[in-house]
């Protein structure tokens, strides 16, 4: 649709698209309808941190496939995909970014300024069993946990003989 109006790109990132629909729809409809509309318009799954001059921009798409957290270090706020960067820093988590969400920050704090979520939540699994650190809790649930719980529940529905699960090991990182 973009290049049908004449938009060029210089990549394949789907991050290019959306910044893309992002730039144009808040250059014609200013900052919160631009992100009204930028956010309809997108499908998918994303969780961002956006500077748009002095200011820092979260958001997270409706469905909060993608998840998204911000707390505080020091005097400063910090946007993180998962709770364990606040910990490492010695932060304090504040919240999470909320699906359809989209919290501006400045130096004098920050405040929602745009809440589009969609009837019904749709998480991806892989944060949970693969993407994020054992010590993170995305969206109030604890990752250990879950993964404990996920971990009984297939023992249940599919029993086998063995003596010790292990991970690959490293395969998390990067």
């Amino acid at each position: 649709e973009l290049k049908k109006k004449g938009v060029t790109f210089q990549t394949q990132l789907d991050t290019e698209v959306l910044l893309m629909v992002l730039s144009r729809e808040i250059g014609e409809k200013g900052l919160k309808n631009g992100f009204k509309n930028a956010i309809s318009l997108l499908k998918g799954s994303y969780s961002c941190a956006l500077v748009i001059n002095d200011k820092l921009y979260a958001f997270r798409d409706p469905l909060g496939i993608r998840p998204l957290i911000f707390g505080q270090v020091g005097n400063h706020y910090v946007v993180a995909s998962e709770s364990s960067v606040l910990d490492v820093l010695g932060g304090k988590i504040i919240r999470d970014v909320e699906p359809g969400e989209v919290i501006e920050f400045s130096e004098t704090g920050f405040k929602v300024i745009l809440n589009s979520p969609s009837l019904r939540t749709a998480h991806c699994m892989f944060e949970y069993v693969y993407f994020s650190r054992p010590d993170s809790v995305i969206d109030g649930v604890e990752v250990y946990n879950t993964r404990i719980l996920m971990g009984r529940q297939l023992a249940k529905e599919a029993p086998v003989a063995a003596d010790v699960v292990v991970p690959v090991p490293d395969s998390g990182r990067t």
